[in-house]
């Protein structure tokens, strides 16, 4: 009769392709890190999504290590947004000029950077630290 000792925790799973080989992080993931954050601050909206592409097609992280990755910094954005909407914004003037620029549309201007270092964090803590 064999024990079943339940599901893995999530600090057991490891990352794989199913067949019991464990894959560890290498030079590709650390490429995508790297990509995510230079790039993702760089080019906020396009480097997000380049360093993220990037760590989808890699195996070394677990699928629930991706979906945090994306989703947990797209979450704290919006409610970022939205918490500076209500909080308003500032206008500002150069000369005969008004610029209407709040705390939400700099949020939507540097939101892919932020969501950049967010995600590369999580996924170096999981690749790196815990590994």
């Amino acid at each position: 009769m064999a024990i079943d000792a339940g599901p893995l925790r999530y600090e057991d799973e490891v990352a794989g392709d199913g067949d019991g080989e464990v894959v560890r992080p290498g030079a590709w993931e650390l490429t995508a890190l790297v990509v995510l954050v230079v790039a993702g601050v760089g080019l906020p909206v396009l480097g997000w999504m380049a360093g993220m592409a990037m760590v989808l097609l890699s195996r070394a992280w677990t699928t629930r290590d991706k979906a945090i990755a994306v989703a947990g910094p797209l979450w704290v954005l919006v409610a970022l947004v939205v918490a500076s909407a209500v909080a308003g914004g500032a206008a500002i003037r150069l000369g005969s000029l008004v610029l209407n620029l709040g705390p939400s549309a700099l949020l939507v201007v540097f939101g892919g950077a932020i969501a950049s270092v967010l995600g590369a964090l999580w996924l170096m803590w999981r690749a790196f630290v815990l590994a």
